[in-house]
């Protein structure tokens, strides 16, 4: 186990030293670690996340009340490819559909796409694809009663990657409401420090 350990940490800062020195995205070593360590709990409690490539996409999303608690969680697998802003998009939609679904009407919706949530904000949308999907998003959230756009680090969002990656591949959409699937278990509770 403790070699299993090793290995995944090992191969966690050998990811994070190429993605340094090929792109200059720098990922503190505490982050790294704790990505690590949570990709093995996740695989210890049988589920394995996976680069989903030429087989499609999937969003999650993860519906929390005031305190923090879980009360839904949601993923759509679907057979298209798209580029990380357009899956980002597209989950934020996926995000806001499923709040509406539940009639919420005071929403707080997070994403790590720093692109996303500052387009949202200014109400400036590119003259793209993903720009198209951030005004679907946009006109989404105007539904709502009181809407918030926050970004958060990739690892503030790993309930809602791990997720995505929610193996079995199913293209559909699967929601859990007032529990958790067992493999996304021990995300929660990294996720719930961060929380509280």
């Amino acid at each position: 186990m403790e070699a299993c350990r090793f290995m995944v940490v090992l191969w966690a800062y050998w990811n994070g030293r190429n993605k340094a020195y090929h792109s200059d995205e720098r990922v503190e070593p505490q982050i790294v670690l704790e990505k690590a360590l949570s990709f093995v709990l996740a695989f210890l409690a049988g589920c394995t996340a996976f680069a989903w490539g030429a087989m499609g996409s999937g969003f999650g999303v993860v519906v929390r009340d005031y305190t923090g608690k879980v009360e839904r969680m949601g993923v759509l697998q679907v057979r298209d490819m798209w580029s990380s802003e357009i899956a980002e998009a597209k989950a934020a939609e996926f995000g806001l559909l499923t709040a509406k679904q539940m009639g919420l009407d005071n929403v707080v919706l997070e994403s790590d796409s720093l692109i996303l949530i500052t387009m949202l904000k200014m109400e400036k949308f590119l003259a793209n694809y993903f720009g198209k999907i951030g005004k679907v998003v946009f006109d989404l959230a105007s539904s709502f009663n009181c809407i918030k756009f926050s970004f958060t680090r990739r690892d503030g969002n790993a309930v809602a990657h791990g997720l995505a990656h929610f193996v079995p591949l199913s293209y559909s959409t699967r929601f859990w409401v007032w529990t958790v699937p067992s493999c996304i278990e021990p995300l929660v509770a990294i996720d719930a420090v961060g929380i509280s």
